[in-house]
C-alpha cells in the first residue's frame, strides 16, 4: 500500500488520487474558485496544490511536481 503524505498531517492512498493540480490551475475555473471559497478552514496562502480524490478535494502546502514525484517514485 502506497501512502503519500500531503502536508498538514495528512496522508492518503496513491492509487485514490484521481488528479494533482497546481493551485494556478485550479483556480483557474470559476466553479473551482466558488467551491473552494465555501471551504472553511482553508488558508489560501498556504496551498500551493490540489489533489483531487473520488470523494475529497485536498489542499496542500506542497508544490503539485513534489507530489507528483513522490507518487511516482514510489510507483517504479
Amino acid at each position: 500500500m502506497l501512502l503519500i503524505y500531503i502536508g498538514e498531517d495528512l496522508v492518503i492512498q496513491g492509487k485514490d488520487i484521481v488528479a494533482i493540480l497546481d493551485k494556478h490551475v485550479f483556480l483557474s475555473s470559476t466553479d473551482n474558485q466558488t467551491s473552494l471559497s465555501l471551504s472553511k478552514g482553508v488558508d489560501m496562502e498556504n496551498i500551493k496544490s490540489v489533489v483531487v480524490t473520488p470523494h475529497t478535494i485536498y489542499y496542500s502546502p506542497f508544490a503539485s511536481q513534489t507530489l507528483k514525484k513522490r507518487l511516482y517514485t514510489f510507483m517504479k
